[in-house]
């Protein structure tokens, strides 16, 4: 009987020896977790109430009235478009809802060092890209001008993105992304923003574009003639900003044709050899390109691979609606004249 008690008791005190270390370990590990400091990431958002949205283009957060991006460094150099459009307005003579005046920004969020640039890209001048030399003159007279600076606050957890507050872009007089219009029939209108009353809305975050509401404070004159007919009036708009991630597959773009009442794009282009500097235009125009690319090159109509999409506003009259949507439809024809179907 002694026999077996006295390896018994040795098995017994191991396990517990093991079982007291293994527990030691685990203890000295997690005060080792507890004690460790928070990085910067972490801080920014510590002890705060935040609103986070997160799409698979970016994240927003939202955090004490002001609005941090958290841009993947892929996106870094990529072209990109921002827009603003007139969500509300408190008065209809500065700023109509659903118009942009504006017509957008074409841009690029760049590093350097440890600040993030947003650089309007520069697109009026063109060139012969397979020229060596034209291309120097590009790199050397036509850089992307820098329009604003953000400092990097912080990388994210996996170094895969970086956080910096973007509240001015969204709350501030931006000339290009202004809602106010500068004429109104035959009024025309002058408009100051306060960004003191200036605050911002709702965030939201897509596969490939963010959209942030703001609610933006301006004292507008509007001038008959020269004669004041409202003078610093305030004037309250809500506005919706989008930041866009641009294809990297480009569309090919079509120079205007003066028959057609299209709205365009100026542009000037430099030869390479002795020849004067020549102005152009581009039109702007949908991207509609067939699905079935072979039965279009046979004379077949085809479906477009993104159809066009409009929205009726519910504020038309209901009788109103369907006429509406019958008219937009009409330019279904149009489209089967060059080979499409169901475009709209």
């Amino acid at each position: 009987m002694r026999k077996w008690i006295i390896p018994c008791i040795v098995l017994v005190a191991l396990g517990f020896w093991s079982v007291s270390t293994v527990s030691a370990s685990e203890r000295k590990k997690r005060k080792k977790e507890e004690t460790a400091q928070p990085g910067k990431y972490e801080k920014l958002f510590q002890g705060k109430k935040y609103i986070t949205v997160s799409g698979d283009f970016m994240t927003l957060h939202k955090m004490d009235g002001k609005l941090y991006f958290e841009m993947p460094l892929k996106w870094m150099g990529r072209d990109m478009l921002l827009a603003s459009a007139t969500s509300g307005t408190s008065d209809n003579l500065a700023a109509v809802s659903g118009y942009a005046p504006g017509g957008g920004m074409h841009v690029r969020f760049m590093i350097q060092d440890s600040t993030v640039q947003l650089r309007l890209v520069a697109t009026s001048v063109t060139v012969d890209e397979n020229n060596p030399r034209m291309r120097q003159v590009m790199a050397q007279g036509y850089r992307d001008p820098i329009l604003y600076g953000y400092k990097i606050l912080a990388y994210n957890r996996d170094s895969s993105a970086v956080v910096f507050d973007v509240t001015s872009l969204f709350i501030s007089d931006v000339r290009e992304l202004t809602p106010i219009v500068p004429a109104s029939g035959q009024f025309r209108i002058t408009g100051k923003m306060t960004p003191a009353y200036s605050h911002l809305g709702e965030v939201k975050a897509f596969d490939d574009n963010v959209s942030v509401r703001s609610s933006l404070s301006y004292s507008i004159s509007a001038y008959y003639f020269i004669f004041p007919v409202m003078k610093q009036e305030p004037v309250t708009v809500e506005v919706t900003r989008t930041l866009m991630l641009l294809p990297e597959d480009k569309m090919r773009p079509r120079l205007s044709d003066s028959r057609l009442g299209l709205f365009l794009t100026e542009r000037k282009h430099i030869p390479a050899e002795g020849e004067a500097i020549r102005s152009y235009s581009l039109a702007r125009r949908w991207r509609v390109e067939p699905r079935d690319a072979e039965a279009y090159k046979r004379g077949e109509l085809t479906e477009p691979m993104k159809p066009i999409v409009m929205y009726v506003d519910n504020h038309f009259p209901e009788g109103w609606k369907e006429p509406i949507k019958r008219g937009i439809l009409r330019w279904n024809k149009a489209f089967e004249k060059i080979g499409f179907k169901n475009v709209i």
